[in-house]
């Protein structure tokens, strides 16, 4: 749904801020 979707992008922008390396 779109809102599993919204929830996964702020998912993945968190991790990017916390493991940028990983990216």
């Amino acid at each position: 749904t779109l809102r599993h979707a919204d929830e996964i992008r702020a998912y993945e922008a968190r991790r990017k801020e916390e493991a940028p390396w990983l990216f």
